[in-house]
């Protein structure tokens, strides 16, 4: 007998704990989702339903009870809603009632608690719900305060290989999130991967970032890219290396040096972005020194020192030091020679400070090795030649491989040399590739003036409104008022065209 007394009790034991383990399972639910407290995509929405719909289920089960009659009782006739609802718990006829008196006022006042208590958990509420809604659940950002002028977007990895994923986005916004000095930016995770440069500029501008880093690994590559919308040169390509050196163990150990590289980097474009140029500049000298100490790869240190190169470079900067950029530019190369930007843009530098054989050797390099800078650099040659024969051979060739820049150049050349019509022609081409560039426009309408083509040069100078501001309007003003000292017979019809500028509404 106590044996199978013992045998038959055991499946009872078990059915008891999957029941208690069941209850508790829908009870841990329950608060999860009134608190908010799970993974939940819309937490506040999740817990205002759940309020919403027990305060419903409870006051209608509950109501119902309170109003139930004893069997054989009349119902009274109808009266007022407002007399129905307190008949209930009135004295008066309070014997045909299921339930007694004291009772019934104490579950009605429970109801109407609930009830109250629900309305202002709505009321309360209310707000973060119809923000969730109306917001990409995907997206979660910190709160550093009124403060936070700038924000970073960082979204997930773009993984064609998921066998091999990598964690990098959450680590730097982690990094990026603790960084002490962070009250003056917001950090927002992106749960959604950008798989390019252009959804990278959209996604600056859907969510309002200053700062979007994004990357892509897939079963050759793996890259962290940082695009900054509002800088000189946007595109910044943090790392790049093949999967397996990126899924091997050496880097791994070097994971957290590369995510505090990455975040290092981020923060001096943020701080430029800020108007802390001083501060930038430091920091990201810094960030490289340790980054070299660290011994991480010299091809994502490369495009570190190209940045710094561009935090002095005179062209971008507004606290410039030639030097400095020239010997960041030159860290570069060193690093990664087929940093080409940074040879183009140390040439320029050289030019600015009378280098011109050091700048005519970076040239030359572009040039000769097929690089895609080869066509700025035939531009920027051109400058540098003594013969005016060799000025114009590198010119035609800007136009072949960089026609933008190419024809610009070219028709300014000519401008120079008093073939104006040469000039027009260049100039109207500039406008072909490029219809948005004003200074096309204006230097068309110059060369129309100075070849007495007056009629074409007021319509030249009505097609550039739309891409001038006060800013490049006064500019041009000033050339149209200058060049006419110079061809006084021009100067009706300057004063004509400058009339309309002033006139004009822009955009």
């Amino acid at each position: 007998m106590r044996e199978k007394h013992s045998s038959g009790s055991i499946p009872t034991l078990i059915k008891s704990i999957t029941n208690i383990a069941s209850s508790v399972g829908a009870v841990t639910a329950y608060l999860v989702a009134i608190f908010g407290i799970g993974d939940l995509p819309y937490p506040k929405t999740t817990s205002l339903l759940t309020i919403l719909a027990t305060s419903i289920l409870v006051v209608n089960w509950r109501w119902a009870k309170l109003r139930s009659r004893k069997k054989g009782s009349k119902t009274p006739p109808a009266r007022s809603l407002f007399e129905r609802l307190l008949n209930p718990i009135q004295k008066t006829g309070g014997e045909n009632y299921t339930l007694p008196l004291t009772r019934r006022r104490i579950e009605a006042g429970f109801v109407l608690s609930l009830s109250v208590f629900t309305l202002g958990w709505m009321g309360v509420n209310l707000t973060g719900v119809i923000s969730e809604l109306t917001t990409n659940p995907a997206l979660t950002c910190n709160d550093p305060g009124e403060a936070a002028k700038l924000r970073i977007l960082i979204a997930d990895l773009h993984e064609t290989t998921p066998e091999q994923q990598l964690l990098i986005s959450d680590k730097i916004s982690d990094s990026l999130t603790e960084y002490p000095a962070g009250n003056f930016y917001k950090v927002c995770r992106l749960t959604e991967p950008v798989k390019s440069i252009t959804l990278a500029n959209e996604a600056a501008k859907t969510y309002a970032a200053d700062i979007v880093i994004w990357g892509r690994s897939d079963a050759a590559t793996y890259e962290i890219h940082l695009e900054a919308p509002a800088l000189g040169d946007p595109h910044q390509n943090l790392s790049e290396l093949g999967i397996e050196e990126a899924t091997s163990s050496e880097f791994q150990l070097k994971e957290p040096e590369h995510i505090s590289f990455v975040s290092q980097f981020a923060l001096a474009e943020l701080l430029l972005l800020n108007g802390q140029v001083t501060e930038a500049q430091a920091r990201l000298a810094g960030a490289l020194a340790q980054a070299d100490t660290d011994g991480l790869d010299p091809l994502d240190i490369a495009e570190g020192y190209y940045l710094l190169g561009l935090f002095y470079d005179p062209h971008y900067s507004p606290s410039p030091d030639e030097e400095l950029s020239i010997a960041a530019y030159s860290k570069a190369i060193d690093r990664n020679k087929e940093l080409h930007k940074a040879w183009l843009n140390r040439g320029y530098v050289h030019m600015l400070l009378g280098m011109n054989k050091e700048a005519m050797a970076g040239f030359n390099y572009l040039i000769e090795n097929d690089t895609p800078f080869k066509g700025m650099a035939y531009v920027n040659r051109s400058g540098l030649q003594s013969d005016p024969d060799a000025v114009m051979r590198d010119l035609d060739a800007a136009v072949k491989f960089a026609p933008e820049e190419g024809y610009f150049f070219r028709g300014i050349e000519r401008m120079n040399r008093r073939d104006f019509q040469g000039a027009i022609e260049d100039l109207e081409k500039a406008i072909e590739v490029d219809p948005a560039g004003w200074e096309n426009y204006h230097y068309l309408g110059l060369n129309q003036l100075y070849a007495h083509e007056y009629e074409a040069a007021k319509k030249t100078y009505v097609r550039i409104l739309p891409y001038l501001d006060e800013v490049t309007r006064d500019d041009v003003i000033v050339d149209l008022q200058d060049s006419a000292e110079v061809f006084p017979e021009i100067k009706p019809t300057t004063d004509e065209i400058i009339k309309a500028l002033l006139a004009a509404q822009l955009p």
